[in-house]
């Protein structure tokens, strides 16, 4: 048996908001691998209404204030910037 690669985990993260219907901002260092070659990240960073994240119980949150998230989705590291909003 394998682990799964970022690159693995990233697309089921993303195929796991879509099919949830959950509206997202991605921001941070994994932005810049569009931009940036060879930049290496570790975590995704997104900005997403409280109500959205409330809707992913897959991810292990391990911080949480009023403001910002932090969990894990399986090894992937993931940042939440709280929002009123509902992008």
């Amino acid at each position: 048996m394998h682990a799964k690669s970022s690159v693995e985990s990233v697309q089921e993260f993303f195929a796991l908001l879509e099919q949830r219907r959950i509206r997202y901002v991605l921001a941070g260092g994994i932005v810049l691998l569009y931009y940036v070659e060879g930049r290496n990240t570790q975590d995704l960073a997104l900005l997403m209404a409280l109500s959205s994240l409330e809707k992913l119980p897959e991810l292990e949150i391990s911080e949480q204030d009023m403001h910002f998230a932090r969990g894990k989705f399986g090894e992937l590291l993931i940042d939440v910037l709280l929002t009123r909003i509902p992008y």
